[in-house]
């Protein structure tokens, strides 16, 4: 059968079809062609690039360690089986069937739904910009880790006594936080060239769309997967992960009986995928 699109049909290999279906995108005299993935492999990892993010690193453990180590699994995975992964395939197959740019999406389902798609549009670019902060301060964190000693290194106050310095060093030396929100005199030259480095790799990772961040996928999406590797195998080595590694993950059942675990489970599960966001969609 003639080939149409990236489908291989013919009437005697049904099942090798599915198989061998590839992500395209057809399109028609209206519509502007979209990029393509090559194989479901660059899919898949971009798919899951955007689905793990710093909350699974930054604010998973913190939910654990608020709401009874272990027992937040339940209701976390309770929600992930039950609420995640419906509207996760609900996008996709939407995304599949659909094959249109964020702007038109909507616009496909009913003309009235325009509006929806400024808004969500609207809501990716503040959580950029949300995003892009907390990068530019991770990315100065990792430029000032190479001194010796380390800028945030507990001292010795005058009475001889370890201070906590960390909190200090963020606050008053890092973001050198001024005494008003209207005061900019101050700024840390350090978090200006990280936020214009990350801007810079965001740009050029993304100025020709699928066809230059599906190959990036290959590194950015197991890169952390590796760091998170080699954290594990140096905390197994420390003094104390044993009572560090019960206190954590030790579950404390009565917490379940509240509905705060039940709701930050919700949150954490949402957030964490980053559904409704149109990103599985466009």
């Amino acid at each position: 059968m003639e080939r149409n699109g990236e489908f291989r049909n013919t009437s005697s290999e049904n099942c090798s079809e599915i198989q061998s279906f590839e992500v395209s995108v057809k399109t028609n005299d209206n519509d502007k062609a979209k990029g393509t993935f090559n194989n479901q492999i660059q899919f898949l990892l971009t798919a899951l690039g955007s689905a793990v993010g710093y909350g699974n690193i930054w604010r998973f453990p913190y939910m654990l360690y608020k709401h009874g180590g272990g027992a937040f699994f339940v209701p976390y995975l309770f929600c992930l089986f039950f609420l995640i992964f419906p509207f996760y395939y609900m996008e996709v197959a939407f995304g599949q069937m659909y094959k249109k740019a964020l702007h038109r999406y909507y616009d496909s389902i009913h003309p009235k739904l325009t509006g929806l798609s400024i808004t969500v549009a609207m809501i990716n670019f503040f959580f950029a910009l949300f995003q892009l902060c907390l990068i530019s301060w991770c990315f100065s964190f990792l430029i000032n880790s190479f001194q010796d000693p380390l800028p945030w290194a507990p001292k010795l106050d005058e009475d001889g006594n370890i201070s906590e310095f960390s909190s200090d060093y963020f606050i008053k030396e890092f973001l050198d936080k001024s005494d008003s929100m209207f005061d900019i005199r101050s700024y840390n030259p350090t978090i200006m060239f990280s936020s214009i480095i990350m801007v810079a790799f965001v740009f050029f990772s993304l100025y020709r769309g699928i066809h230059s961040a599906k190959y990036l996928s290959y590194v950015i999406v197991p890169l952390p997967y590796f760091i998170l590797g080699v954290m594990f195998v140096k905390g197994i080595t420390l003094e104390g992960f044993s009572s560090g590694w019960a206190y954590l993950y030790k579950p404390d059942w009565s917490k379940l009986c509240t509905l705060s675990i039940w709701s930050d489970a919700a949150g954490q599960a949402f957030t964490q995928q980053d559904l409704l966001k149109t990103l599985l969609l466009s």
